[in-house]
């Protein structure tokens, strides 16, 4: 397996290379600098691909022909990449018709896999609730990792870590199929990963987060639902930033803004860390991304207590709540000096 890893990571890392370099030389895929780019959630200054969630892809091709990765799990993260990919192209595929057919593929996935279907959160559900909720959750998570992608290695250093912990829960419990499965995706996120952070060179897209996102979605179900002595919750609280912006985004443009829930905009958090803290994309991201790993190993170590997560939970959203109003009324900066002249 050690071997498989390193050797993934660095077809991953080599599809990158040659994808950005294609996407340069015919200009396919490239994303305009933040003051005229159409997306309103992306933060970068120069003109870069996003292209790559292709190369994320073909790695993972690679990984069904030469090392016996599940055929099925890589045919589903697939139509979630295609799904994204013709909007990266296009730039005119309708966002309800992305969400009703991620929703079509989440259905899907229950019917190739059996132990896909989420009937527990600490309350069982019947199948005849189970079966939509699955869909809500898988499509919810699916979006949530492709809003949170808008600066460098955010949106993939989440997943990231979330591949990590997760591996190393499937470890834990002797589940050889998901340690093989969550480590090599580990390898080919990292081989995107290393050049999307610092630098920016190349960006996930709609296809690469979508394709990240409902990896995340799946792989994490199948582990709770192979191993029931880890809580459903673990996997919430592994994925409590993407979780809590997507629903206080939707909050905050439904009922204190009054605009439609879904339109993007430039108010999350991690882009208020940025233009409120460093004015830095990198430093930006290492600041948030060590908040999720302080609360990733907290989860790990409680992963067999529900009670426990779901404490995690709420105080993880009364932070981000905390931090965010700080944040708008201009007091995170003298807060942050303050902090540092304690030091």
């Amino acid at each position: 397996m050690i071997l498989g890893f390193f050797a993934l990571f660095f077809v991953s890392l080599l599809c990158q290379i040659l994808v950005l370099s294609f996407s340069r030389k015919f200009n396919v895929g490239i994303d305009l600098p933040e003051k005229s780019n159409r997306s309103k959630h992306k933060t970068h200054s120069l003109s870069v691909p996003r292209t790559g969630g292709v190369g994320i892809f073909i790695s993972f091709w690679v990984a069904v022909a030469f090392l016996d990765f599940d055929f099925r799990l890589v045919l589903l993260f697939s139509s979630c990449f295609i799904v994204g990919f013709v909007e990266d192209i296009n730039k005119n595929l309708n966002s309800s018709l992305r969400l009703y057919l991620i929703a079509v593929i989440s259905a899907s996935s229950l019917l190739v896999f059996d132990r896909a279907l989420l009937t527990d959160i600490g309350v069982f559900f019947p199948v005849w609730f189970a079966v939509p909720f699955t869909v809500f959750a898988f499509s919810g998570l699916t979006n949530a990792i492709n809003i949170v992608d808008g600066m460098h290695g955010l949106s993939s250093g989440i997943v990231l870590l979330a591949l990590f912990f997760l591996g190393y829960s499937a470890f834990c419990y002797g589940d050889a199929f998901l340690v093989g499965a969550l480590f090599y995706s580990f390898a080919i996120v990292l081989g995107f990963f290393v050049l999307n952070f610092p630098r920016g060179w190349t960006f996930l897209g709609d296809g690469g987060a979508y394709l990240l996102g409902f990896l995340s979605a799946l792989l994490a179900t199948l582990l709770i639902n192979r191993n029931p002595q880890i809580s459903p919750w673990y996997p919430v609280v592994i994925f409590l930033y993407p979780i809590t912006d997507t629903l206080f985004s939707i909050y905050r443009r439904r009922f204190v803004s009054h605009r439609n829930a879904m339109a993007a905009d430039k108010l999350h958090l991690h882009i208020l860390v940025k233009k409120r803290l460093f004015r830095n994309s990198p430093y930006s991201t290492l600041l948030i991304l060590g908040h999720i790993f302080i609360i990733d190993v907290i989860a790990v170590l409680m992963k067999n207590s529900t009670a426990g997560l779901i404490l995690l939970f709420i105080l993880g959203n009364i932070l981000y709540v905390y931090v965010y109003e700080h944040l708008v009324r201009f007091k995170a900066r003298n807060i942050f000096k303050k902090q540092l002249n304690s030091i």
